[in-house]
């Protein structure tokens, strides 16, 4: 998830969104709800009711990163300061979520983020060139316990590949969130390995109970 707001170097963030029957969320950045049309809030989770922004600039900004995620959309949204709570408890964000991010291949690799390696290339130009391509928005799952399933589906020329990343995400203080990737699995391959990367640090920069943006050192923003 992702707030970002101004440095050169920004961290990375992710963005989470909430969608309506099934409750999707996106990822690790802005998260939100959306109904054709218009926004809606999700409901509260043992919490006190969330309130549904307002301001018609935070609007058009999120209709704009789910109809293409830009890390200019992303730093406008964190800018705008209006987060009406802080990140206390992780089963906050239990549900589906699609994640979106801009492209930021080098900042990627320097983050040594497997997954955001691949999506990278898949969605990218050089991707393309191979005939990669990214079949749906990759989807994760969160559950209350902040263990996380993200699903991808993958093509490249006539070959498919349905891949699952499995990890966590746990509340390292009042919006600090810790990320562990713990396995990959193959479906057509029929394997699972296990995923040897260090816990990623990250900050929550935005969060209004409909969008959650997490950014960790490196620059990379996933919404």
């Amino acid at each position: 998830g992702a707030r970002a707001r101004g440095p050169a170097l920004l961290p990375a963030a992710l963005a989470l969104a909430t969608f309506p029957a099934g409750r999707v969320l996106l990822g690790f950045v802005p998260a939100w709800r959306s109904v054709p049309g218009r926004l809606v809030c999700r409901p509260a989770l043992q919490q006190a009711h969330w309130e549904c922004p307002v301001d018609e600039r935070a609007q058009e900004l999120k209709h704009d990163l789910r109809h293409g995620a830009t890390l200019e959309a992303v730093l406008a949204l964190e800018q705008l300061g209006r987060p009406s709570q802080t990140l206390e408890d992780i089963s906050a964000l239990e549900g589906r979520w699609e994640l979106r991010g801009p492209m930021q291949s080098l900042r990627g690799w320097m983050a040594g983020d497997v997954f955001r390696m691949i999506f990278n290339l898949y969605q990218g130009g050089l991707g393309r060139a191979l005939q990669m391509e990214l079949g749906a928005t990759p989807e994760v799952t969160i559950d209350a316990s902040g263990r996380t399933e993200t699903r991808a589906a993958l093509r490249w020329g006539r070959r498919a590949d349905d891949v699952t990343l499995f990890g966590s995400l746990a509340l390292a203080g009042p919006g600090a969130v810790e990320e562990q990737r713990h396995a990959l699995r193959s479906a057509s391959l029929k394997l699972t390995v296990p995923a040897v990367q260090r816990p990623r640090k990250l900050r929550a920069t935005y969060f209004d109970g409909e969008v959650l943006v997490l950014r960790d050192g490196h620059g990379v923003v996933d919404v």
